[in-house]
């Protein structure tokens, strides 16, 4: 009862399960026809009686110690079948489980679909992360310095660990978007796919506290205008996959330790190559 997960939240008082193929179930379909106990004429008996187990709480058990008395039976049972094949099962006098299987059939294959058709719900795109963690476009920082606390945690940057720092950009997509065909610039690891933007825009950095310490991740908010630069243009549209805004350091080494999200950008080379006026691409 446990490992089907019939005792979570409370013990259930009575349950059966039968010890048969789910092809000898759904052959009861064909065999003797009987009338339903709520009244319905669709359900069928089985022509010869089947192993079933039945599990029954005892008078001691008290959630969350659930507690069942075991009793093994060979008998007929009884399948409420529309259609063939049947589309859900209902327990006589013995067996309420193969209704669990049935709709825990039905379950999986929704899933599946849903897999199918929209695998995107499954796993975040590159772009989809970006927006996520970058985009917060028609608000504004100023005056709320908890901003970085709220948006950190509510964008999911807390989960696991702290993020050390991260950059919301309050511009639309489309101008973001935009900078692909503004000037086009060779970015600091020396491919050429870089494009700056015309104007400044309003950003705002977090950047984690001294005090800060997972899960109680605390972050400095403030707000700025930069130029902002955007790798990885193709057709006129950005991927999205890096987004560099000028802040000036001593060295590019403490830009990686600083800024760079292993998880997405395993390839150290490329980041400690970057020049020093830029900070590295933080997803």
């Amino acid at each position: 009862m446990s490992c089907r997960k019939m005792t979570q939240g409370k013990c259930r008082p009575v349950d059966t399960f039968v010890h048969e193929s789910l092809a000898n179930i759904k052959a009861v379909c064909s065999q003797k026809k009987v009338a339903c106990k709520n009244g319905q004429s669709s359900s069928y008996q089985s022509n010869s009686a089947m192993h079933v187990t039945e599990c029954r709480e005892t008078g001691s058990s008290k959630y969350p110690n659930c507690a069942y008395k075991t009793t093994r039976a060979e008998k007929h049972i009884i399948v409420a079948c529309q259609g063939k094949p049947y589309v859900f099962l209902q327990r006589s006098a013995v067996i309420m489980a193969l209704k669990s299987l049935v709709l825990l059939s039905v379950l999986v294959l929704v899933l599946l679909l849903l897999v199918r058709v929209q695998p995107s719900l499954g796993k975040e795109s590159a772009a989809a992360k970006f927006r996520r963690q970058h985009m917060d476009a028609g608000s504004s920082s100023s005056g709320n310095a908890n901003y970085c606390n709220q948006m950190m945690k509510r964008r999911r940057m807390t989960h696991g660990r702290c993020k050390p720092v991260n950059t919301f950009v309050h511009e639309s997509l489309d101008n973001v978007k935009a900078v692909c065909s503004q000037k086009n610039i060779t970015c600091k690891n020396g491919q050429p796919n870089c494009y700056q933007s015309n104007s400044t825009m309003n950003i705002t950095d977090c950047r984690e506290t001294g005090s800060s310490k997972y899960p109680n991740c605390a972050y400095k908010t403030s707000q700025k205008q930069k130029y902002i630069t955007v790798a990885s243009c193709t057709n006129d549209e950005t991927t999205l996959m890096e987004i560099l805004y000028q802040l000036r350091v001593d060295r590019a080494t403490q830009l990686c330790h600083l800024f760079m999200d292993w998880e997405l950008y395993p390839n150290r080379d490329l980041c400690f190559a970057l020049h020093t006026d830029y900070s590295a691409p933080h997803m």
